[in-house]
């Protein structure tokens, strides 16, 4: 990403939380909702990783992805709520049931969302050229190295709904949205240092209901958060049957 995403790719559009409400903030393209159709198979190789959290990668299908500044939760409050999933964990051994499932939902990747939309840290995201650095970078490579759906960028995190294009991968993609927007952000901002926490979640969504799950919680964000985001990008297909 040699060049100035800003001379190549359109502005991301502006609403506010009222208009993420109504279903009319962004119409998606056929090339949109036909880009990110290619979800979880069971009978395809895998490939896993895990540091703090679990990555699971396989060519050609549909993330969800959220990566957050690092200064978004406080250290000591994140080591705790690890601690209290690894105890959950080792409590609740695989298979889970349904209500295991919610169970976990709750207590952790909910109450993780909670925390960001609190709004903790510098959140430099609300800066809206800040934001418009990391649209740009989203969107160079559109339809060339991964095909974009929903996202929206949030004054301390990002969500984004992706679908890679073989051979680059889902941790390659965002290690160079992370990079890029870092440094570009530092440089506009006079600052130094981390800026994004160094792993990102990712999801592999596994079929269409997950996917219109995923883009709704995507428009519903900024909502739910009362707050006014400048850049998002809100796709509203049919409700899967």
């Amino acid at each position: 990403m040699s060049n100035s995403p800003t001379n190549k790719v359109a502005h991301a559009s502006s609403v506010s939380p009222q208009q993420t409400h109504a279903s009319s903030v962004s119409q998606p393209t056929t090339d949109t909702l036909e880009a990110c159709t290619t979800f979880f198979n069971p009978h395809a190789p895998i490939q896993s990783s895990q540091r703090n959290l679990p990555h699971w990668y396989q060519d050609g299908v549909a993330y969800f992805a959220t990566f957050r500044l690092a200064d978004s939760i406080p250290r000591q409050k994140l080591k705790q709520w690890h601690a209290e999933r690894e105890h959950w964990q080792k409590a609740n051994p695989e298979p889970l049931s349904n209500k295991q499932h919610s169970e976990y939902a709750e207590r952790f990747p909910e109450r993780f969302q909670k925390w960001l939309d609190a709004g903790g840290g510098a959140c430099v995201l609300r800066n809206p050229a800040c934001g418009q650095i990391v649209a740009d970078a989203m969107r160079f490579f559109d339809n060339q190295r991964y095909h974009l759906d929903a996202w929206v960028i949030m004054p301390n995190h990002v969500h984004v709904i992706f679908q890679a294009i073989p051979p680059h991968a889902p941790k390659e993609i965002l290690h160079t949205w992370k990079s890029y927007t870092a440094n570009k952000i530092n440089q506009l901002l006079k600052r130094s240092g981390a800026l994004w926490q160094r792993e990102a979640y990712d999801h592999i969504i596994r079929s269409p209901a997950q996917l219109h799950h995923y883009r709704n919680y995507i428009a519903q964000n900024p909502v739910k958060a009362r707050i006014t985001v400048t850049h998002i990008k809100v796709v509203h297909p049919s409700e899967p049957k």
